[in-house]
């Protein structure tokens, strides 16, 4: 068992207890089974905790005492000192360089904490806590990891074997506030007007492509355009973790996962390929990593889906190249049209300098025997000039019309009156 040393007081205290604790034949008992129960663990705790404070004639008002056994408790069986981190919502972002150095960013500014693990072993034993529901092991055999916490939240973990400075953790947080439309439009994501297009052409079932890095906004707005959905329309979403927040009543939620133990894997192509015996309105997919991109290009229903790309042209190659995997033995032209064919929109989003999100660019794609794949750019963000150093002043601003074939869906049925004024405020008179 590892002794902590500490010359703070109410560190060490927290230490002697946490040994205490630990050592605990019946704890000891409750630890070993092949699956803990974490809440039955957690209420003999308490009760050991107690005894501790008692025997020691330790005296703490109500508020210390819970704020001290919570403490104790994310050292035992939690993710110590990065369990109130992610708890704070002010927080979106952390970053651990090895044991003593801890830093978030809050409100969109990176700061630096005064939070230090006690040396990289108690650093790694978070490290394996966070990792063990997946079944797998961290170090020197598999010393890089990303997967998502329970929360919908990316973690990536780098062993000291490749990371002079390591261990080291990053985590993106899944914020769990439920973001609208008014949301993005009063954070300069997206003016209201164009948001209005994307509104009609989610009403109407266009395939839309939201592209972007990571930390972009992408899921943000794919939850957004999601609500859009007519609410009798019966909806299939697809996800490595839960992040889609819907409003419709009709929704079938699928989650791929990947293989655990005697488990088979279940893949986003499996999930997708199922989806279809279903005969859903839309399907919904987090984000297209892998071969299900030849699925997706091939169903006949309206769909929603990311891709992390730098720009609408690098999505394109990517997509190419993802198809292919499914269908290997088909000429690059069929795949080329197949994507012109199938994409409607593609929604580009960018995290600028100092973390704002975004929409930086809408485009349609065309086909040409000759050119091959053409984005044909609708809306296009420029800074303003002479804004180096500053927040972003630009604007999303109209480039080219849309093709006729977009116009006449952004004002078929089921879109609402309201709406189609607003984009033909934009466009003209469509009619």
């Amino acid at each position: 068992m590892r002794q902590l040393q500490n010359d703070n007081p109410k560190q060490k205290l927290q230490n002697e207890i946490l040994v205490y604790v630990q050592e605990h034949h019946e704890i000891h008992q409750l630890g070993m089974a092949q699956h803990p129960n974490l809440h039955e663990i957690r209420r003999v705790a308490q009760g050991i905790f107690n005894t501790y404070l008692e025997e020691h004639k330790i005296i703490l008002s109500r508020v210390e005492r819970e704020q001290l056994f919570t403490t104790v408790m994310s050292e035992f069986i939690g993710w110590s000192l990065l369990e109130p981190l992610l708890a704070d919502e002010t927080i979106s972002e952390i970053r651990v360089l090895g044991a003593k150095n801890i830093s978030v960013v809050r409100n969109g500014k990176r700061e630096k904490t005064e939070l230090q693990f006690d040396n990289a072993d108690h650093l790694l034993r978070i490290i394996d806590r966070m990792i063990a529901p997946l079944g797998k092991r961290f170090g020197e055999a598999m010393p890089i990891m990303s997967f998502r916490l329970p929360d919908g939240s990316h973690v990536s973990v780098t062993d000291a074997v490749i990371a002079n400075n390591g261990p080291i953790v990053n985590i993106f947080k899944h914020t769990h506030k439920r973001i609208n439309q008014n949301d993005l439009i009063q954070l300069g994501t997206i003016p209201a007007p164009i948001m209005s297009v994307l509104h009609a052409c989610v009403q109407t079932g266009c395939n839309i492509f939201v592209t972007g890095l990571a930390q972009s906004g992408k899921t943000a707005l794919l939850n957004v355009l999601g609500n859009f959905i007519p609410d009798d329309a019966f909806v299939v979403t697809i996800e490595t973790s839960e992040e889609f927040q819907l409003i419709q009543e009709a929704i079938a939620c699928l989650h791929a996962h990947p293989h655990i133990e005697n488990k088979e894997a279940i893949t986003l192509q499996h999930l997708l390929q199922h989806a279809q015996t279903m005969r859903p309105d839309r399907i919904m997919v987090g984000e297209v990593t892998g071969v299900e991109v030849y699925d997706l290009l091939t169903i006949g229903v309206g769909w929603l889906t990311s891709c992390r790309a730098s720009d609408p042209e690098d999505a394109l190659i990517k997509l190419e190249s993802l198809y292919l995997i499914g269908d290997e033995k088909r000429p690059i032209k069929a795949v080329r049209s197949r994507i012109a064919n199938s994409i409607d929109l593609i929604v580009h989003l960018e995290r600028m300098r100092f973390g704002e999100h975004k929409v930086t660019r809408i485009c349609e794609v065309h086909y040409d025997n000759d050119e091959g794949l053409i984005i044909h750019d609708l809306f296009r963000y420029e800074d303003a000039p002479n804004n180096e150093g500053l927040h972003p002043s630009g604007m999303l601003s109209l480039s080219n019309r849309p093709s006729d074939k977009l116009l006449q869906r952004m004002i078929a049925l089921p879109v609402t009156t309201d709406v189609v004024a607003q984009v033909e405020a934009l466009f003209g008179d469509m009619r």
